[in-house]
Formats: C-alpha cells, sequence, structure tokens
C-alpha cells in the first residue's frame, strides 16, 4: 500500500505546471457553481438536515475520483 502511494507521488510529480493550473481552474469553478447552487437551496429553504452529510459524500468521492 505504501509502495502504491510513493509510486502515485512520483508519477503526478511529473505533471507539468499547466496541467495543474487546469485542474485548480476547474476544481474552482466546480466549487464556486456547487457553493451557489448550495446557497440558492438555503434561500429558498428546501435544505434537509441530511444534505449536509450528502455534501460530505459528494466532495469526498468528487475528490477522489479527481485523484484517479
Amino acid at each position: 500500500m505504501y509502495l502504491n502511494f510513493a509510486r502515485y507521488q512520483i508519477s503526478t510529480s511529473k505533471i507539468n505546471n499547466s496541467q495543474r493550473v487546469q485542474h485548480a481552474v476547474y476544481v474552482f469553478i466546480y466549487i464556486y457553481i456547487y457553493i451557489y447552487i448550495y446557497l440558492q437551496e438555503i434561500l429558498y429553504s428546501t435544505v434537509q438536515y441530511n444534505s449536509i452529510f450528502s455534501t460530505l459524500c459528494f466532495f469526498l468521492s468528487f475528490f477522489l475520483s479527481f485523484r484517479c
């Protein structure tokens, strides 16, 4: 498991800066849109108690899929 993590770190260090900037821009836009939709839900008070957990799971699944 640790060897796989080390190989992953080595392989990701080879990514050039333009790809890193592009990924950062995509993440920023994605989070901005998601927070905007979430705030709209709060304003229209359609938010439920389990939405916090669904939000956490959503971000977790997004970042895990983004790393692969």
